[in-house]
């Protein structure tokens, strides 16, 4: 009678610093005049940080994966389409 022989296979996860860089950050007004100025240069990761006031125009975020936030809240920056939906 032969004894069957058992083999465990362990898998070991590490859980690694990304080797990615972290997006970038880019200001309205500071450094592009525009949020869909700063949406046009951005890529997925990104973050589009928009100054205070009424920011008029519809934004097209080109389905990239990125976040846009108010530099100092979400009641000191407005983002008015115009009535463009």
């Amino acid at each position: 009678m032969h004894t069957p022989i058992t083999t465990t296979i362990c898998s070991t996860v590490m859980l690694l610093p990304s080797l990615t860089q972290a997006g970038q950050t880019r200001a309205v007004p500071e450094q592009y005049d525009s949020i869909q100025a700063a949406i046009a240069a951005s890529s997925d990761g990104d973050r589009v940080l928009v100054g205070p006031g009424i920011w008029t125009g519809t934004i097209d975020t080109r389905n990239l994966a990125i976040t846009i936030e108010s530099s100092k809240g979400v009641s000191a920056t407005i983002l008015d389409a115009d009535g463009s939906g």
